[in-house]
């Protein structure tokens, strides 16, 4: 093979490792062609919009959020039911429109909540076609610069190059460099195929998920627009009831149908049946008067005693005390107590009642949502709900009552008095 090359050229006065290098880059490039899937060399470590740790995260609070979401809608679909067929009753109509604005509500939440989702899956698309789109430059760029190397140097110039290698263990080398290229040239043109593949997909995906973002958009603004003609549809029947003669008949006829109602429910739950030993079992209410705890943060909005309404002059039963208190505040029994009631109630909305036993029994009227279930036992203090404005006509509030022997009794003076000082002074003693 020496006498293939000229005994007086440079090329034959070269050590034979640079003879054999040189061959390699005679073929069309370097050694360190990057294989596949490592384009210029190997791509760097990128960061994407979140970590799967963030990502897992987020989608597992995305599912336990979507789950509440539909509980509750189900929930609210369910109370609207229940007034389908009891359109003629005003309490009902205005406790439907009330329901209807609380699902509306929970529908704006569940479409911004998804559409928060598709956000995050069109950013991770984003990120994940600027990756591919990068790893396809690369190759790109890898393969031109082959292509002109291989085109300069002429279609002869890797068979010059074998030809001129000085022995047989330098030829099969140089053989071996081509074929290893060779090899790669094609697994670095598959995996631009593939790329480009993947890069197609990712697009058909970032446009479904973009074309989904916008439904989402769309039904969360109807369901805006549907919640805002609920809330005022509601705010229109109630007025209505405050200022219209006929309307408020309507709703004072109710309310003392409702209070009637309350007076029959009470008969039939009181003591319950429980037999005189389990009834000793229990501590009494009665030498607590005075050092009851208070049901609810808040001040007394309407005192006991029934309230004559300032322009009508009717006169609508308000047994209780009725507070005023934040939407969602705690509602804590005032004693120890077992539930014997919890369901929705006309003109009270969820109510919750405890049996005290020895005859005495508190009503919690107007829950957002009970937290107790009939037959269970309730420590002092224990939670019942929240303050909702279920079945209410003035928002939220609590309805609290306190019976001995089915008769209601004035609560406040059963109250802890520094507590009720507290509560009317704005907290101060």
């Amino acid at each position: 093979m020496a006498a293939r090359c000229s005994e007086g050229s440079g090329w034959a006065r070269l050590p034979r490792a640079a003879r054999s290098s040189l061959a390699v880059l005679l073929l069309g490039g370097a050694l360190a062609v990057p294989a596949a899937g490592q384009p210029g060399g190997g791509e760097a470590a990128s960061v994407g919009p979140a970590s799967d740790a963030d990502a897992g995260r987020a989608a597992e609070d995305y599912a336990a959020r979507r789950l509440e979401l539909e509980k509750e809608m189900e929930r609210l679909r369910a109370d609207m039911e229940r007034f389908e067929n009891r359109e003629r009753s005003l309490l009902a109509r205005a406790e439907r429109l009330r329901l209807e604005a609380q699902l509306r509500e929970q529908e704006v939440a569940a479409a911004e909540l998804e559409r928060g989702r598709l956000e995050r899956v069109v950013d991770r698309l984003r990120f994940q076609i600027e990756r591919i789109s990068e790893r396809i430059r690369r190759r790109r760029a890898t393969l031109g610069a082959r292509l002109r190397a291989l085109y300069q140097r002429g279609p002869l110039a890797p068979a010059r190059a074998l030809a001129s290698q000085a022995s047989r263990s330098e030829w099969l080398r140089a053989v071996g460099f081509l074929e290893l290229l060779a090899r790669r040239d094609g697994a670095e043109i598959e995996a631009l195929r593939a790329d480009s593949g993947e890069l197609e997909r990712a697009l058909a995906d970032q446009n479904r998920a973009l074309r989904e973002r916008e439904q989402e958009r769309l039904r969360a603004e109807q369901s805006r627009g549907a919640l805002a003609q609920a809330l005022r549809d509601h705010q229109a029947l109630l007025e209505a009831v405050r200022g219209d003669r006929d309307t408020h008949r309507a709703a004072y006829e109710e309310l003392v149908t409702a209070a009637r109602e309350l007076d029959s429910l009470i008969e039939r739950v009181k003591g319950g049946g429980k037999a005189a030993g389990e009834e000793a079992s229990w501590a009494s209410l009665g030498p607590f008067r005075g050092l009851l705890g208070w049901p609810v943060e808040g001040s007394v909005r309407v005192p006991f005693g029934d309230v004559r309404h300032p322009r009508f002059g009717t006169l609508t039963p308000h047994r209780g005390l009725t507070f005023a208190a934040r939407p969602g505040s705690q509602v804590q029994a005032v004693f120890e107590g077992e539930v014997v009631f919890q369901d929705w109630l006309q003109g009270y909305g969820r109510t919750v009642i405890l049996d005290h036993h020895h005859g005495y029994l508190s009503v919690y009227a107007h829950l957002a949502e009970p937290a107790v279930r009939p037959g269970q036992r309730v420590a002092r203090g224990g939670t019942l709900g929240r303050v909702g404005d279920s079945g209410s006509l003035e928002g939220p509030q609590l309805y609290f009552e306190l019976r001995r022997d089915g008769l209601p009794l004035d609560p406040e003076p059963w109250l802890a008095a520094g507590l009720q000082r507290a509560e009317r002074n704005g907290g101060r003693p």
